[in-house]
């Protein structure tokens, strides 16, 4: 995976939060909170790659599923409505992405 493909699967979830929220709810993604490995966006690129990752609000990290050291080996920036969607999502402003049972 590279850095084009990566983003050739954020950029269409949308242009604001709200639209990011739509696109994973048709999708039937949900995740926790505050977790960088099993929020909606990591379930998500976890879902369509195969792929361990990692998200802030700032970059997403892919990591080789080859070292064991789990060391990254692609850093990207996100795009603004994801980061954004991250910070909602993180607040609860999108409740109906939160797995059930999610316990902070």
């Amino acid at each position: 995976m590279n850095h084009q493909e990566l983003l050739a699967l954020l950029t269409p979830l949308g242009e604001t939060s709200d639209q990011v929220c739509r696109s994973l709810k048709e999708r039937g993604i949900k995740g926790d909170m505050w977790c960088g490995s099993s929020c909606p966006i990591a379930n998500y690129l976890r879902k369509e790659t195969g792929v361990l990752v990692s998200v802030n609000t700032r970059q997403v990290s892919i990591f080789d599923p080859r070292n064991k050291s789990h060391e990254h080996y692609l850093d990207q920036e996100l795009p603004a409505a994801i980061s954004a969607f991250i910070r909602n999502f993180d607040n609860r402003a999108y409740p109906e992405l939160i797995h059930p049972g999610y316990d902070e």
